[in-house]
């Protein structure tokens, strides 16, 4: 009897995911805006709360000279890693159901003017 969870799990393989890959698309996100702003703020994935969409992961922006940290969107990463929920605090939450989806919603976001602008701000 000792021990039969241990065996279940080393017996039951994990599904395949594609979770690392999402989760290393959003660190290139940040990665990006970081290079794009020379050093002058950070940018950074912060793990969240696990909820019925997934893992959330919030891209956290902080600005080098001030200190102060900014979310610019939310994804929640389920186990299997699709479908992606992109929280761009738009009215509706985008389901993305490819990576390629996720890459494209991620260009069009850095796109908008309130994002760059917020962007450049942390950046003073």
């Amino acid at each position: 009897m000792a021990h039969e969870y241990l065996e279940v799990l080393e017996r039951v393989p994990p599904p395949p995911s594609k979770q690392p890959e999402v989760v290393a698309e959003l660190e290139a996100f940040c990665a990006d805006i970081e290079s794009f702003k020379q050093g002058r703020l950070t940018c950074y994935l912060v793990s969240g709360s696990t909820t019925n969409w997934g893992q959330e992961w919030r891209a956290t922006m902080r600005s080098v000279a001030r200190g102060y940290e900014h979310v610019l969107l939310r994804a929640y990463v389920p186990v299997s890693g699709l479908p992606v929920k992109l929280d761009l605090y738009d009215r509706d939450v985008l389901n993305c159901t490819e990576l390629g989806e996720v890459r494209a919603a991620l260009k069009e976001f850095l796109q908008r003017p309130n994002v760059r602008e917020t962007i450049e701000v942390y950046a003073r």
